[in-house]
């Protein structure tokens, strides 16, 4: 039986010793690998944009070239980088949709003097509203 893309994205976080943390307090676009930890920090995966997301930052600790160590960051680094996850995140996908392609077309051209327009689509919805906590009941 084929996996889910949140069951498939922690088979390939535990494939690739990558610690993986889903929590619904994230968006999608606020994931995040962080390589001293080889940890990835992302939201519930709900659509094929946000499974995008959350394979392309495995794809910086997975890849050999996705999260260079020692090395000066310059802007060639960091675009060594990205295309190394974003490529690591095609070919691990279960699948590949034009959408998920828009998306990373759109991210990597942010690494150029005049980027497209972000995408449209899921990662469009509004956020929640914040709850509000009442502070003056926890007052000492």
């Amino acid at each position: 039986m084929r996996p889910t893309r949140q069951e498939h994205v922690q088979q390939l976080a535990d494939a690739f010793e990558v610690r993986l943390i889903i929590s619904p307090l994230l968006k999608p676009e606020e994931a995040m690998a962080i390589p001293a930890h080889r940890l990835v920090l992302a939201a519930p995966i709900h659509e094929d944009l946000g499974y995008a997301v959350v394979l392309h930052e495995l794809g910086h600790l997975a890849s050999p070239t996705g999260a260079l160590q020692g090395v000066t960051r310059t802007p060639r680094v960091l675009l060594t980088e990205e295309e190394a996850a974003w490529n690591w995140a095609r070919h691990y996908a279960l699948d590949w949709t034009a959408s998920m392609e828009g998306l990373a077309r759109w991210a990597m051209s942010t690494y150029e003097d005049h980027p497209a327009p972000a995408p449209r689509g899921q990662l469009d919805k509004p956020a929640k509203p914040q709850q509000q906590i009442d502070w003056t009941k926890w007052k000492r």
